[in-house]
């Protein structure tokens, strides 16, 4: 949990019980909304967020270590990790996606093209796919090894939330015309 003290809080669920502490220095506290994703494994935390900064940050949980990534030049609003582990997206309000080398926080592609800004962000459970959702209604399903837009989806207003189903033959979006509309499809049809 991102709180409002600007820590980042590590709960245990079955415990309700705190586990764990960031508190990042006063140069990467977020005055805005914050976005948060473990890695798989767990052993990572990243967080984005609308600071002014554009920098995404990477804890390393067992040590605390943080380390700063830069490549976006506004907000960093979706951060999402592959499933294997091997790739953290940040996606901002600069339109801009950034795929990263968590182990070694260099960064491997930029894709610049969405016109807007970029509001979320999600890996297909099977790796295969990473979508993105723009304010101008646009949902991109991208090569999740480049960044290179394969396929676009439509909308009439801003998307703002993504969600593949584990097998990832499904794409729900959620749109801030009050609907959410399910894909089966690459190219753009809705399902039943």
């Amino acid at each position: 949990a991102a709180m409002g003290d600007k820590d980042v809080v590590v709960w245990d669920l079955a415990t309700g019980s705190e586990v764990q502490r960031l508190t990042p220095p006063l140069s990467v506290v977020s005055s805005g909304r914050s976005t948060l994703e473990f890695s798989p494994d767990g052993t990572m935390l990243a967080k984005g967020g609308e600071d002014g900064t554009a920098h995404l940050h990477l804890w390393r949980l067992d040590t605390g270590r943080l380390t700063r990534l830069t490549g976006h030049d506004d907000g960093v609003v979706a951060v999402a990790f592959h499933p294997d582990g091997s790739v953290l997206a940040s996606a901002g309000l600069d339109g801009r996606v950034v795929l990263w080398d968590p182990a070694t926080g260099s960064e491997l592609a930029t894709a610049g093209d969405h016109p807007g800004g970029i509001l979320a962000a999600q890996f297909s459970g099977d790796g295969r796919w990473l979508a993105t959702a723009a304010s101008t209604g646009v949902v991109a399903l991208r090569d999740p090894r480049n960044g290179t837009v394969v396929a676009t989806i439509g909308h009439p207003d801003a998307v703002r939330s993504l969600a593949f189903s584990r097998d990832g033959a499904l794409l729900a979006t959620g749109c801030d015309d009050r609907t959410a509309r399910l894909f089966t499809r690459l190219d753009g049809r809705t399902g039943p």
